[in-house]
């Protein structure tokens, strides 16, 4: 198949392109929500089992500390683009290197007809997919994320999960959040 030029084709792609590998997977997919050219796009890695029972990403505890971290920066869900590099929960939460892969390229151009202003990569998954670096988990400010169509500020920083499980991180994934703030100043 020739590569999705529209958003919308993009998510008709995502759901029912048989290729995918997420079609090895049983289970509920989440879809992206949001609008194209929102003020900020937000790439988790994948649903957790409480966002399947609930139907939509960062649900639960996570989700309730997802949405105090965007209250922090003057936002609220209905002013972001939200996704996943995948869109449902493979078995035990694994997914192999040539899967992942695959995931950060399809970002790549989802990010691309997207067209978000800013980007916000949670979580070491996700951050490893998109913003490789020396393997630092964060990095603190913001960067370029490179996709199809050239590149997006990117900030990378802790998934809420794990804030819940290490409460001391939060004073660093507040850092990283103020460049989301800093950024949107004129």
């Amino acid at each position: 198949m020739d590569k999705p030029r529209t958003l919308e084709s993009f998510l008709a792609w995502l759901a029912n392109d048989p290729s995918q590998p997420e079609r090895r997977w049983s289970g509920t997919s989440i879809a992206p929500v949001g609008v194209a050219q929102a003020s900020l796009m937000v790439v988790t890695d994948m649903p957790d089992p409480a966002d399947l029972n609930d139907g939509r990403l960062l649900a639960d505890r996570a989700g309730l500390l997802f949405d105090a971290m965007l209250r922090a920066i003057g936002l609220d869900r209905g002013a972001i683009y939200l996704t996943s590099l995948f869109t449902t929960r493979p078995p035990g939460g694994m997914v192999e290197a040539a899967d992942l892969a695959t995931a950060a390229t399809r970002m790549r151009i989802h990010v691309a007809l997207a067209q978000p202003r800013r980007l916000l990569v949670l979580g070491d998954r996700t951050i490893r997919a998109l913003l490789p670096t020396d393997g630092a988990t964060t990095d603190g400010g913001l960067r370029d994320f490179n996709h199809d169509g050239g590149n997006v500020p990117a900030v990378a920083t802790f998934h809420p999960r794990l804030l819940l499980n290490q409460p001391a991180a939060k004073a660093e994934c507040w850092r990283n959040l103020q460049s989301l703030i800093e950024e949107a100043r004129p």
